[in-house]
């Protein structure tokens, strides 16, 4: 649903902020409740012609006055979907053949810990960014080995498993679960004994077998907030619990009128009081918020928070970065941007301060509605633009 709540339960306090601040900066430096809502309000919309099933487009809906060019992060240009070939003489996959093969042998590695074999599957002049969170990006395969190593050190037992594997050529896209003990030191913290895992999304590109960019879609805050590296607001997110199965392998040609759905879906978030919704998602749409841990089930739910959000954001927009679809999926990457003018709770005034937060989102498509979604996003970024969270020194 291309959306980023994570302020709705934010407690804050000067001890909080400055061990927030100091915990990113140490990231940086080792790593390489809303009014109800009327029903009637809510209007189905006028259905637009699907978008042709060989290109995944902008969402065609006008958007509403936007920031500043200078505030907003410039959209890269749509993806079209990929081809695949085959396997090299080697017999490694070439850009998207056997990308679950690709996966499971990235993750086999992984969880041997056999540092060697996780960066052999990396391309020389690889980088890895982990999207909205203040820390630099990861070069090289050394880098790549150096950046593991810290994580085992902190996590002995940590081990990867993915739920979904998206093949659209050129790039390869992964719904995983990370999960660890933290029975070692990590981020300066001794170790708590404590388990800890998120929800990851991780979008590679491949060249020739090896994985030439990785982009990771991640809640960092959650697990730091497990382990006690940052103070929780609440009760820490719950770990989840990984697959135990062979993940679901989806590629292929887009089923028709799959992207016109997840459109439809956007315009209805941007419009007042989401006119258009009930026709866009079905009534028992259910979407896993990663950002805040839990789950939004039924269109009311949904609707509800949506609008909460809506009524502290105004000037709200939706740009989709890069867009790929296979079958009855559309995985996007997009940019929100909004004006905080309204207060969220008590203790959370408007700042009348521009954002723009970078989010990750898996959407199944069914009868021409999204039936549920998945999004993936880290807090940090907004509440840094908040003012709520000091944005970390990087280190040397």
């Amino acid at each position: 649903m291309f959306r980023t709540r994570a302020v709705n339960r934010v407690t804050c306090c000067a001890t909080t902020l400055a061990v927030a601040a100091a915990a990113l900066g140490a990231c940086s430096r080792e790593r390489p409740a809303p009014a109800p809502i009327d029903p009637g309000a809510i209007v189905a919309p006028t259905v637009p012609p699907p978008a042709p099933a060989t290109q995944v487009l902008a969402p065609a809906v006008p958007a509403p006055e936007a920031p500043s060019a200078s505030a907003v992060p410039a959209a890269a240009s749509l993806a079209s979907i990929g081809t695949p070939t085959g396997l090299d003489a080697a017999g490694l996959p070439t850009p998207a053949t056997d990308a679950a093969g690709l996966v499971q042998a990235l993750h086999a590695a992984f969880n041997a810990h056999d540092f060697k074999s996780v960066a052999a599957r990396y391309a020389e002049t690889v980088t890895l960014e982990t999207v909205g969170v203040p820390m630099p990006a990861v070069h090289g395969r050394t880098g790549i080995e150096a950046m593991w190593k810290v994580t085992f050190a902190g996590f002995s037992d940590a081990r990867v498993a993915a739920r979904r594997v998206f093949d659209f050529g050129a790039v390869v896209v992964v719904q995983e679960v990370f999960t660890g003990t933290h029975d070692g030191t990590y981020l300066g913290k001794a170790a708590t004994r404590k388990r800890a895992g998120i929800e990851i999304l991780r979008v590679l590109n491949v060249d020739a077998g090896h994985i030439t960019r990785v982009r990771e879609y991640q809640n960092l805050t959650a697990l730091l907030a497990q382990i006690g590296v940052l103070p929780a607001s609440g009760t820490p997110q719950p770990v989840p619990a990984p697959p135990t199965g062979p993940p679901e392998v989806v590629t292929g040609p887009p089923a028709p009128g799959v992207v016109a759905a997840v459109q439809r879906v956007v315009a209805a978030m941007m419009a007042p009081q989401l006119r258009g919704l009930p026709g866009a998602v079905s009534a028992e749409f259910a979407y896993h918020d990663f950002v805040e841990g839990r789950d939004y089930l039924g269109l009311e739910e949904n609707a509800k928070s949506l609008l909460a959000w809506r009524a502290a954001f105004a000037d709200f927009a939706i740009v989709a970065e890069e867009q790929w679809a296979a079958g009855p999926w559309v995985v996007t990457l997009s940019v929100v941007t909004a004006k905080h003018s309204g207060d969220l709770g008590a203790r959370l005034k408007a700042t009348g301060k521009v954002v723009a937060t970078h989010s990750a989102d898996v959407a199944h498509v069914a009868d021409d509605r999204q039936t549920e979604g998945w999004g993936y996003a880290d807090p940090a970024e907004l509440l840094i633009q908040l003012g709520l969270l000091p944005a970390p020194v990087p280190g040397p």
